[in-house]
């Protein structure tokens, strides 16, 4: 039977708590119960339609497998990558072994996604120019769209922000520009260099934010932001 108490509930023997507090696109808690529903009204029938579009393109255009898996490679790909960062940057054994086993199941959907494009844009110049133009207009980092983008470009600064980051996030560029017909294109590292331009600015706009002068006569409150929150 779970315990419940200030708003949650914990499985004996776990360990594992699930809030059940109204979450909004804000919260400082994005992995919340509560927040993973509210991503989800939020997606609507949005998964439905992508899932339409993917097997109305399949019918129509000849090629459209050949962009599937080199999406899907470069996804693994980052994905795969993202793990590796996250090792480095944590000191959990829990989370370590974790993510250590995920990435044995993830190397192998790399490998066979990547195998998959590279046959697939080998055959003509007509998927490796489709599959080009898509990747370099039209990719965006998982997760985008679905949750507020402030939330992606945190998990990219916060993995692919410093210089060891840029230096993943090169090596995999290095890796998809081996695929036939990607030579030259830079779309992930574009893609990090927005993200982290994205946050400097949100950045700057919460430091202006928090220096504003109180109006007179009026003192700052030294109410904690939670209680504030909850009021």
């Amino acid at each position: 039977m779970a315990r419940r108490s200030a708003g949650s509930w914990e499985r004996p023997g776990t360990g594992c708590r699930h809030d059940d507090e109204a979450v909004v696109d804000d919260s400082p808690y994005p992995s919340r119960y509560g927040r993973n529903s509210w991503i989800r009204n939020k997606l609507g029938g949005k998964g439905y339609a992508a899932h339409a579009v993917t097997l109305a393109g399949s019918f129509l255009v000849k090629d459209f497998v050949a962009l599937h898996m080199t999406w899907g490679a470069i996804n693994e790909l980052t994905t795969l990558t993202a793990y590796h960062r996250l090792i480095a940057r944590t000191h959990h054994p829990v989370l370590k072994d974790m993510l250590e086993r995920i990435i044995k199941d993830e190397r192998r959907h790399f490998a066979f996604y990547r195998a998959q494009a590279r046959i697939r844009l080998a055959r003509s110049p007509r998927p490796r120019r489709m599959v080009r133009w898509a990747v370099d207009h039209v990719w965006a980092v998982v997760g985008t769209g679905v949750r507020p983008q402030s939330e992606t470009d945190h998990v990219v600064t916060m993995l692919f922000g410093g210089a060891d980051g840029l230096r993943a996030t090169r090596e995999m560029q290095d890796v998809v520009r081996a695929l036939p017909g990607m030579r030259g294109t830079r779309f992930l590292e574009r893609a990090r260099a927005e993200a982290l331009q994205r946050r400097h600015a949100a950045a700057a706009r919460s430091s202006a934010v928090r220096t504003l002068p109180s109006p007179p006569g009026e003192r700052p409150s030294a109410m904690p932001f939670a209680a504030l929150r909850s009021g």
